[in-house]
């Protein structure tokens, strides 16, 4: 079984995309459940047709910035005991609050609610550190730092638990983070992006011996330019998920 945060759009919806057509059980979250329907999902994105009505993903609301959100996915980690969890949910764009709060009667409404995010952000990728809010400075700290520590936590704890009873399966957690977390002197933009992606980093080197002892992997990976449905500025050269 599988848990992939982030799974209703980019890097996140590709991978449910890919574990769903081999045939995984798959559970995503998201910020916005009732707008991230893999459900367009066609035939032949699937190795077998006949796995589609037998594992369509499970969707769970979840905020990484929300601590009560934070505590009920803990909760559902160590019911469902997860083999897999993939942490693909992250913050570097700051979403307009009416989005946030968006309802599913206005989600439903308005098709077009993608495009108020990239009108919101724009330039927001090229801001240096005096130019940015509070909100900008904390909430990408909260949401790649704090709230994926949170769940690894659950992970581990949930490790544990497994081979307390005598569990022996796979167990493996996969932070999908980027080159901005590597150091090295860069241009003075998006310092918080950076600051939160080598947080991150240093978290899950910090739980490489606990994960050892418990004969688990958690592990970094920077995938590089993947081409996604949020991608569409970058087509030159596209380098899909399944590579």
């Amino acid at each position: 079984k599988c848990l992939v945060t982030g799974g209703r759009c980019g890097i996140g919806r590709e991978l449910v995309r890919t574990l769903v057509g081999t045939g995984q059980k798959v559970t995503l979250t998201s910020r916005y459940p009732h707008i991230a329907d893999i459900g367009s999902l066609s035939d032949g994105d699937f190795e077998d047709p006949a796995l589609v009505p037998r594992f369509t993903p499970k969707i769970l609301p979840l905020d990484l910035r929300n601590l009560s959100s934070l505590k009920a996915m803990e909760k559902v980690i160590l019911a469902e005991r997860f083999n897999v969890l993939i942490l693909s949910a992250a913050e570097t764009l700051i979403y307009p609050e009416s989005l946030t709060e968006i309802t599913k009667e206005e989600a439903e409404e308005r098709v077009d609610w993608t495009h108020d995010v990239k009108r919101v952000n724009t330039g927001l990728w090229h801001k240096t550190l005096d130019k940015h809010s509070n909100e900008e400075i904390f909430s990408p700290l909260q949401v790649n730092i704090g709230g994926c520590s949170v769940l690894l936590r659950a992970f581990l704890k949930m490790v544990l638990q497994a081979r307390k009873e005598g569990d022996e399966s796979l167990y493996c957690a996969l932070v999908v983070t980027s080159f901005e977390g590597a150091f090295y002197p860069k241009q003075p933009y998006h310092p918080m992006t950076n600051a939160s992606k080598a947080g991150i980093e240093q978290v899950v080197w910090t739980l490489q011996r606990q994960a050892e002892v418990l004969d688990c992997t958690i592990v970094c990976v920077d995938p590089g330019w993947i081409y996604t449905d949020t991608t569409e500025a970058k087509k030159k050269g596209p380098l899909r998920i399944e590579y």
